[in-house]
């Protein structure tokens, strides 16, 4: 019997969420081992990695039934274990373990995690009713190109000039020369001001008064800036997972609200960032993922917070 889509469903978030967890590991959905018994097995999630010299094999059983998962399903997952010689088994289940299936999981090691979607209280008994984020849009301005002949000289070129070659066609812009080194600029001299040359890859003429010159590489020269937006976080939904028997959680996520980012940047005022408030924050473990000028159809973003509890 095909599982059904909230199965495959369930199954996608447990994998996402053990690949932002183990980003060193190679986390597999659906994976199939033949065991010792010859047998083909089925594994939900596996999680591969290597300590040392030795490999390791961990497998996570995701079970959505609207019961709680019996004794017989977790001797089932076992021996599966036994099989495909697993370092390590872990079952999550929607609606928890009876007790005989709490039993069984503890003679033989295995770890059981109840899950559940968190409604907006949830979050605010861990984050407050007033949690906070920064976005940090980056851009440039003072945009200027000069094209340096063969000879040395150095022309400034105007905004809508444009290179030709050796047939006097069009093949390239001022505009998308600037634009392409200062979207590249961004991220490796971000809230800095930046001088890059640019060598054509081949025969670049510039038209002036005295005929086609030939350019040898180009110089853009700008200023990259940061803003700062801070937005009050609509707590939305997440995920949680706790022991099964003490119900204390040791993983959550949560997600906000899609926010039309265009809108915000248009009404909402932002702060510029100092290069070295950048610094400082570039370097702090809580470092926010820059939202760059070239993001290409990030209209509405959402932004979700990982924690991992200690």
């Amino acid at each position: 019997m095909p599982k059904s889509k909230d199965w495959q469903e369930f199954e996608l978030l447990i994998t996402k969420i053990q690949e932002d967890a183990a980003p060193d590991a190679l986390v597999r959905h659906n994976h199939r081992i033949v065991g010792d018994s010859g047998r083909r097995r089925q594994l939900d999630i596996t999680i591969s990695r290597n300590i040392g010299l030795f490999p390791v094999l961990i497998v996570l059983e995701c079970k959505h039934y609207k019961r709680p998962v019996g004794i017989d399903k977790v001797e089932a997952f076992v021996t599966k274990l036994s099989d495909v010689r697993a370092s390590e088994g872990v079952m999550v289940s929607k609606s928890g373990f009876d007790a005989g299936a709490i039993a069984v999981a503890q003679r033989h090691g295995v770890t059981l995690l109840t899950y559940r979607e968190a409604e907006e209280a949830d979050w605010e008994a861990i984050t407050g009713s007033e949690t906070w984020i920064n976005l940090y849009w980056t851009s440039y301005e003072e945009v200027t190109i000069n094209a340096v002949l063969s000879d040395g000289t150095q022309l400034p070129i105007p905004s809508n000039a444009s290179f030709r070659d050796s047939d006097g066609i069009e093949v390239l812009t001022t505009k998308q020369i600037a634009l392409g080194i200062a979207e590249t600029s961004v991220y490796h001299n971000p809230a800095r001001e930046f001088a890059i040359e640019g060598v054509p890859e081949s025969t670049f003429n510039f038209k002036t008064e005295t005929g086609l010159q030939v350019v040898d590489k180009f110089i853009v020269r700008g200023r990259n800036v940061i803003t700062e937006y801070r937005l009050n976080m609509s707590l939305a939904s997440g995920h949680i997972f706790a022991n099964p028997e003490n119900d204390e959680a040791f993983y959550w996520q949560v997600e906000t609200e899609p926010w039309d980012f265009e809108q915000i940047l248009k009404s909402k005022p932002g702060r510029r960032i100092t290069p070295e408030e950048w610094d400082e924050l570039a370097s702090s473990k809580n470092h926010i993922s820059l939202l760059g000028t070239n993001a290409k159809g990030a209209k509405f973003i959402r932004a979700v917070i990982t924690k991992k509890i200690e």
